[in-house]
C-alpha cells in the first residue's frame, strides 16, 4: 500500500514538473530550442531562456546558433563580458566547410560582437569584427554602414566614405531595402569635406 502511494505521488510530481516547465514534449532540433528560447525571452523569463540555451549547447556543442543565441541573451541583459565570451565561442566553432546557414550564423556572431564593442566604445575592435562579418556576407549593407560611421568617428574619413559608398552600391544593385542607402547618403554629405 505504501509503495503504491509513493509511486502515484512520484508520477503526480513528475507530471506537475513537466506541466510547469512549459515544455511537454522532447525537443528534437536546434530550431525547436531556439523557438522556446525566443518564447521565454518574449515572456521576460531570462532564467528559463538561459537554462534552455545551456541545454541546447549540451546537445549541440558544435552549434554556432547555440552560442550566438546565448551571446544575444547576455547582450540584451547588458552582461557584455559574458556576451563577448559566447560570441567568441560561436566564432571558434567554424566547420571546415562553411554551409550558407553557418556563414549567416557566423555573420550574426561577428555583427553582435561589433555591436558589443561599440557599446564599450572599443571602436577599432568593432571595425575589425565588421570586416570579418563582411567577409562572410559581401552584401551586408548594415555592416558597411556601421563601419562607415565608426571610421568617421575615429577620423578615418576616406575609409568611412568608402564603406558608405558600398552601402549605396548595394542599394543600387537592388539587394537592399534602400533605407540604409538614404542614411549612407546623409552620412556621406556630413563628411564630404573632411
Amino acid at each position: 500500500m505504501g509503495r503504491r502511494i509513493f509511486y502515484w505521488l512520484t508520477v503526480i510530481l513528475l507530471l506537475a514538473g513537466a506541466a510547469s516547465s512549459g515544455v511537454t514534449q522532447e525537443i528534437n532540433s536546434e530550431e525547436e530550442y531556439l523557438n522556446y528560447i525566443g518564447q521565454f525571452m518574449e515572456e521576460g523569463n531570462i532564467i528559463k531562456a538561459i537554462d534552455y540555451n545551456e541545454k541546447m549547447i549540451a546537445v549541440y556543442p558544435e552549434s554556432i546558433k547555440a552560442y550566438s543565441s546565448m551571446a544575444l541573451i547576455y547582450s540584451e541583459q547588458n552582461k557584455l563580458d559574458e556576451a563577448i565570451a559566447y560570441c567568441n565561442k560561436a566564432i571558434a566553432v567554424k566547420d571546415s566547410i562553411l554551409s550558407p546557414e553557418n556563414k549567416e550564423s557566423l555573420y550574426q556572431a561577428h555583427s553582435l560582437l561589433a555591436n558589443i564593442y561599440v557599446k564599450q566604445m572599443q571602436l577599432e575592435q568593432a571595425i575589425a569584427e565588421l570586416k570579418r562579418a563582411i567577409e562572410l556576407k559581401t552584401n551586408a549593407d548594415g555592416a558597411y554602414y556601421t563601419m562607415g560611421i565608426l571610421y568617421a568617428q575615429t577620423g578615418e574619413y576616406d575609409a568611412g566614405r568608402e564603406a558608405l559608398n558600398h552601402v549605396i552600391q548595394i542599394g543600387a544593385d537592388g539587394e537592399s531595402q534602400g533605407v540604409l542607402t538614404n542614411y549612407a547618403k546623409q552620412a556621406l554629405e556630413k563628411i564630404k569635406d573632411r
